[in-house]
């Protein structure tokens, strides 16, 4: 009101009455979040791009922040990724090709920058300009196993440095330093596969299952990988916060002896409204010892938004990977009536390929398969391209076919001869809707199916 008032002294009163109206009409819920300044800039906004400026986005924005509600910021330049973020990090060395371009302002060329990071420090570098704000942002060897966080950088003509993504490095990009990936374990929660919880709190305690509150307190309003269920905190409506403790939710056991993996997650996470928002974390362990004791992973917070987000780190960065290991997620209400909400989904082990260094246990002394396999495939969920792997002792005829959840194949990948030796291929599923899909080995005399899920 008061920047408002500074700027449009004859109009602000109805200014703000619009806006306060209206905005009630379209937030959902009944509790005051950082939704509402998206609210207030969509109401405010003429062309249906907020990040290009609204009439009103100075004076809606320095309100906002005051209360801790940062706003967007604004579009002044544009990164572009003509062959999207990696997945992988090759460890001899990747190259992202990096368009800028301009919008509010205009990109300096050879301004460019890639920075990246292993764990520690962050490290910058210029980025390969081959045509006018065209780069190859090129990495260096990088060991493999190791989590690669990155962003990047270009100055605009009115003196500005502009991050992708804008918050950096708060936020960054990640991938992982391997060869390929295979998923080892997956739980999308449909089934209990052996979670256990543990409580310490009065109430809020981890449940599986659809979620019900309606997202009005901040928790999520559906699962992320579109199965139907999840993990989230005290599913219940109009009440899903955890109240005055810890609740915690562990793993079962795994055996990921001799392997480099890393853990993948979809985590929801908020703790923005009640009496003490934002002073509570929600913090990842990993264990060696079937959980005797618990080394931390991860730690999210204080600050948190809506939706659920994806993240990993690699295991053996931590421990010593053995037949004991078990993950712990703790979500916790320690600041005095905040509103936490907690989700987990879309759990995912997965192994790193570092390359061989000996003979590899299932293959023999010229790393020929012993038998059949049909590998998980990665991403998985994935939008809107996946990879699948499978190994063949022998060569012969392979049929690798694409099945909808009626059963109805939409797609036939492989159809001929195939030499024996491990295999990956990519399926596009650009041209597809959203749902579970079902992948077809058939081979020798064997057959597999596995299931992933195409988000979009």
């Amino acid at each position: 009101r008061i920047a408002l008032e500074v700027t449009y002294p004859d109009t602000y009163i109805d200014i703000i009455s619009n806006l306060a109206v209206n905005a009630m009409l379209l937030h959902t819920g009944d509790m005051i979040t950082p939704d509402v300044t998206i609210d207030y800039l969509t109401l405010d906004d003429d062309n249906g791009d907020i990040y290009d400026g609204t009439p009103h986005y100075p004076e809606i924005c320095e309100g906002f922040n005051a209360h801790s509600m940062e706003c967007p910021q604004l579009r002044l330049i544009e990164f572009i990724y003509p062959d999207g973020h990696p997945d992988l990090i090759n460890p001899e060395g990747t190259t992202i090709r990096v368009e800028v371009q301009g919008f509010l302002q205009e990109p300096v060329p050879g301004t460019g920058m890639l920075y990246y990071s292993t764990g520690d420090e962050w490290t910058s570098v210029a980025m390969v300009e081959v045509s006018n704000n065209v780069y190859d942002a090129v990495f260096p060897v990088i060991e493999c196993g190791y989590e690669v966080s990155f962003y990047f950088s270009a100055d605009t003509d009115q003196g500005t440095t502009v991050y992708d993504p804008w918050n950096a490095p708060s936020a960054s990009y990640a991938a992982f330093s391997a060869f390929g990936l295979e998923t080892l374990f997956y739980d999308d929660f449909e089934y209990d596969e052996g979670w256990e919880v543990v409580n310490d709190c009065l109430d809020g305690q981890w449940d599986r299952g659809e979620p019900v509150g309606g997202g009005d307190r901040g928790d999520p309003p559906s699962d992320y990988d579109e199965s139907g269920s999840c993990f989230l905190t005290d599913n219940q409506y109009g009440n899903s916060d955890v109240d005055d403790g810890y609740t915690y939710l562990i793993s079962p056991t795994f055996d990921l002896t001799d392997k480099e993996t890393m853990i993948q997650y979809a985590l929801w996470y908020t703790n923005f409204a009640g009496d003490n928002p934002q002073s509570d974390v929600f913090i990842t362990y990993i264990s060696d010892d079937n959980g005797e004791s618990w080394i931390e992973a991860e730690e999210i917070g204080p600050q948190s938004e809506t939706g659920w987000h994806i993240h990993s780190f690699a295991v053996n960065n931590l421990i010593t990977p053995n037949d004991q290991v078990r993950i712990r997620f703790e979500a916790s209400d320690l600041g005095g009536g905040s509103v936490v909400e907690a989700g987990i989904d879309a759990f995912e082990i997965i192994e790193m390929d570092c390359g061989p260094t000996s003979v590899q246990p299932g293959v023999n002394e010229n790393q020929i398969p012993l038998q059949y396999a049909l590998r998980g495939c990665y991403p998985n969920p994935f939008n809107a391209t996946t990879n699948i792997s499978y190994e063949l002792p022998a060569t012969g005829q392979v049929t690798l076919e694409i099945f909808n959840v009626m059963g109805q194949k939409v797609t036939t990948l492989i159809n001929g001869s195939v030499e024996a030796g491990r295999h990956n291929i990519s399926w596009d599923a650009s041209s597809f809707t959203s749902g579970i899909y079902f992948y077809k080995l058939e081979a020798g005399d064997r057959t597999f199916t596995k299931r992933m899920t195409l988000l979009k």
